[in-house]
């Protein structure tokens, strides 16, 4: 059993690969503020930027988790994933309102893809 840890650092692994299935957050990485679809722009951005790391694509997702602040913003968050998500290959998903650790991250993501 192998299990491939990327991105690590000292409380948490940005991304962990085990038997051909990888496992990871992301987040937004903009200035304090950004509006809503910017932020959803770019964690789906991150989203690819970690699916590449691991050897994987968008095409591959299985499941998402997707965590707002407001839910009442859900129709916005829509918008930017269908114009993302891979046609024909979209993942099992289904989103909440939660609070982040960090007041300025409006989306949150948590996924799971093959490799």
């Amino acid at each position: 059993m192998t299990i491939k840890r990327l991105m690590s650092e000292h409380r948490y692994s940005g991304i962990v690969v085990h038997n051909g299935v990888a496992y990871f957050a992301a987040v937004a990485n903009l200035k304090a503020g950004a509006p809503f679809r910017e932020q959803a722009e770019d964690v789906l951005r991150r989203v690819d930027e970690k699916l590449a790391a691991a050897a994987s694509d968008k095409s591959k997702l299985l499941a998402v988790t997707v965590y707002m602040t407001d839910i009442r913003k859900i129709a916005e968050f829509n918008e930017v994933w269908d114009a993302w998500v891979s046609p024909g290959n979209s993942p099992s998903r289904h989103a909440m309102e939660a609070k982040p650790p960090i007041a300025t991250h409006e989306v949150e993501l948590f996924c799971i893809a093959a490799v």
